[in-house]
């Protein structure tokens, strides 16, 4: 079968055979690949980059605050642990994952994100304590992040098939842009759900894990 580029970059020569329209989708991704005019689009681009661009959010940070944010001394810090372990029907308030809380504080958004955005663990430390502060906040958090790990490989001594479920556990947490109430709340609710599993397994269906 052969597959001629037509004007307007449509193809001719679609077969029914799965094989030939598998060698023209090669074809196809060749031609765009390569070709010279293939190009994003240059707004879509640096876009995108932006988007990317962890470092241009945290800088942010450190440009605003405390020019014009104070430092706010870990009230933030203080409702995201409430917010990680408290349901919402009983603290309805409470601020939402994904980072809206700390661009609206530390970089005066308003209203709700169209995207997930948010300063991660280092824009939320200079938020909150200065340089120095979040130097110490950046190394307490990677304590904690470290005893957790551990104290869940002892427990793996007796349960080896728990070794399967650290990425699931530690999935927010190794995240760039994420944060406290994020990595607690996603923490948690992995922890949680394994442990019920564990647990239905063991107690319903009789079958150790």
């Amino acid at each position: 079968m052969s597959t001629e580029k037509l004007p307007g970059g449509e193809y001719q020569g679609m077969s029914t055979d799965n094989s030939s329209n598998t060698s023209l989708f090669f074809k196809i991704a060749k031609d765009q690949l390569f070709e010279r005019d293939f190009d994003l689009d240059h707004l879509i681009g640096f876009g995108t980059y932006v988007r990317m661009n962890h470092g241009q959010l945290v800088s942010k940070v450190l440009q605003r605050v405390p020019k014009e944010q104070d430092y706010t001394n870990g009230r933030t810090l203080v409702r995201a642990v409430g917010g990680a372990f408290l349901p919402r029907i009983i603290w309805p308030g409470k601020p939402n994952f994904g980072g809206e809380e700390n661009m609206r504080v530390f970089l005066g958004h308003k209203g709700k994100l169209m995207l997930s955005e948010n300063i991660g663990p280092y824009g939320e430390g200079y938020g909150n304590f200065g340089k120095v502060g979040g130097i110490i906040y950046s190394f307490v958090f990677g304590i904690f992040l470290s005893f957790l790990l551990h104290k869940i490989l002892v427990i793996c001594r007796k349960k080896p098939t728990l070794l399967l479920f650290l990425p699931f556990i530690f999935l927010k947490a190794l995240s760039v842009e994420t944060d406290l109430l994020t990595t607690l709340g996603s923490l948690w609710t992995a922890i949680i759900f394994v442990w019920f599993l564990y647990w239905f397994s063991d107690k319903v269906l009789g079958v150790s894990l």
